[in-house]
């Protein structure tokens, strides 16, 4: 699926091996192959490591589609490039973490916060967050990928079967 949309993509514009593109939430590379262009994607597995298998991407691609679904929401843009601000109490898969987006402040931010439901760290202290990218916070935690186009004022429990979607502004 998202690979067929990246060529779509290829034969419509000037495209040059090297380069990346964004195809909504995903970051894509253009490359040399056998018959021309070829395209990949980032393999959620490391960091800066594409791959020309898009199974990953094509059903986080799909969870996303579903969760907005299922939430009866419109996506807010988003992508993998942008950083959220994590507490550095944060562990991944964790039954205690939660997700929450509040308004973006600049093109790099997704508004996305990241921490744990009971906080031991001083949240007036600046030392208690760091900035990681969305793809590095995919990478070391799936659950993760499926909700990152919610919209602002959506807050995700991840504890549990199944994840629990608040509203604490104006999710929807």
């Amino acid at each position: 699926m998202l690979r067929e949309i990246a060529f779509k993509y290829l034969r419509e514009h000037q495209a040059r091996a090297g380069e990346t593109i964004q195809i909504g939430w995903h970051v894509l590379r253009i490359t040399d192959g056998a018959e021309g262009l070829d395209v990949e994607s980032l393999d959620f597995l490391q960091m800066a490591s594409f791959t020309t298998d898009f199974r990953i991407a094509d059903l986080i691609r799909l969870a996303q589609e579903d969760t907005l679904h299922r939430q009866a929401v419109e996506a807010e843009d988003s992508n993998l490039m942008q950083s959220a601000v994590v507490s550095r109490s944060y562990l991944p898969l964790s039954p205690f973490a939660f997700i929450e987006r509040s308004t973006a402040a600049n093109g790099h931010d997704s508004g996305w916060y990241v921490g744990m439901t009971e906080e031991p760290l001083n949240l007036e202290d600046s030392d208690s967050f760091v900035l990681r990218s969305l793809y590095e916070l995919t990478i070391h935690d799936e659950r993760l990928a499926p909700w990152w186009l919610m919209p602002v004022g959506c807050r995700i429990l991840l504890s549990g079967e199944e994840p629990t979607v608040t509203k604490v502004n104006a999710c929807a």
